[in-house]
């Protein structure tokens, strides 16, 4: 029980420090502002793979899209219901639109095949389920020409209905996009989200390589690890117009098989803070698993398990204190106290799960 408790004092410290360097990465990001719109022409990719119900929104908010100079290629992955028509007739309307059929499968092909066709240096991405701003593009194209990064990452936020289910989905997913804005606003970008992601084509063009095809997932992730390696400029886009919204899961066991499929393509990282990062919010989850089932061995795990629970519940909701006007979601704070005690139990789970089992795109 002493190695128990020292083990958890000491990923205290380790995860306060981490919260800690995240929220001042966050505070000391400037927020983008641009005045005079820029025209720098955007291409826009979008990869669908059995999106029927999902692609009405999408594509009624990239009609909006205020840009005067952009292009969307959609990729249909194999889909089987009636994704293709509904992007045909899109495509139809509006002349900045194409999407062909893919000759390989997955993801990651899916994406490779969509960017070979884009006309455009400045390629956005984001998926199928989400929503964008009408200044979606316009802000993209903006911040590119003010700071020229190589790899853009955008903000994400998810929608909710109200229900707690979704709230506290909402709630987890803001904190991921907390800590991903946070690690690059301190100088250690380590997550990024497809969903909103935007870099030049001769960014892609040398870091396309490196996606580990082996994985289903994390094309995202693996970009951003190999602009990383290479020294490339990377940014957060501070700025409430380039947020995009993505829908919850309808299910909790849509909701774990979507982060299980997250969580396995850790055994690929090689980048080291991504690793601690990692190692750091697993250990710490555990560790308060541990201590709380020890109580009904030895009295003695009550003390680090308050110590930790409190400790992480405080620094959480401190730091989603600081970032969630930024995604207009503050009442999200009422459910910290529930998510702090559910949190251990799914993420272990999950990582469990995301490592052992077998995980698919779609």
């Amino acid at each position: 029980m002493a190695v128990l408790s020292i083990a958890t004092y000491v990923f205290i410290g380790l995860y306060g420090l981490m919260v800690a360097t995240f929220a001042i990465g966050w505070l000391r990001m400037p927020r983008f502002a641009e005045k005079t719109p820029m025209k720098t022409p955007v291409s826009l990719v979008v990869c669908c793979k059995n999106e029927a119900e999902n692609l009405p929104r999408l594509l009624a908010s990239i009609a909006r899209q205020t840009h005067a100079d952009f292009e969307v290629v959609f990729a249909n992955d194999h889909s089987t219901d009636g994704t293709a028509k509904i992007l045909d007739e899109f495509c139809q309307k509006h002349a900045f639109a194409h999407y062909f059929n893919t000759v390989g499968d997955g993801k990651k092909n899916a994406l490779r095949e969509a960017i070979g066709k884009t006309s455009h240096d400045i390629i956005a991405c984001t998926d199928a389920d989400c929503t964008l701003q009408p200044e979606h593009l316009q802000t993209i194209a903006d911040f590119f020409a003010a700071n020229n990064p190589d790899l853009l990452i955008g903000g994400v936020k998810m929608a909710h209905d109200g229900t707690l289910f979704q709230q506290l989905q909402a709630l987890e997913f803001a904190s991921l996009a907390a800590s991903t804005a946070g690690a690059c606003g301190a100088n250690a970008p380590i997550m990024c989200n497809g969903a909103n992601l935007a870099f030049r084509k001769e960014t892609w063009q040398k870091c396309n390589s490196r996606l580990h095809d082996d994985q289903p997932s994390g094309d995202d992730v693996f970009l951003l690890h190999a602009v990383k390696k290479a020294d490339g400029k990377i940014a957060f886009l501070k700025n409430a117009n380039a947020l995009v919204t993505t829908q919850p899961q309808p299910t909790i066991g849509q909701f774990v098989r979507q982060r299980a499929r997250w969580s396995s393509k850790a055994a690929s990282y090689t980048d080291a803070a991504t690793i601690a990062v990692a190692c750091i919010v697993l250990g710490m989850s555990l560790l308060i698993l541990a201590d709380f089932i020890g109580i009904f061995w030895h009295c003695a795990t009550i003390r680090p398990f308050c110590v930790a629970f409190g400790v992480k519940f405080a620094m959480d909701t401190a730091f989603l204190a600081l970032f969630l006007p930024f995604t207009r979601q503050s009442g999200l704070l009422l459910h910290t106290l529930a998510l702090s005690a559910i949190y251990p139990i799914y993420i272990a789970y999950a990582a469990l799960r995301g490592l052992t089992g077998k995980i698919r795109w779609k």
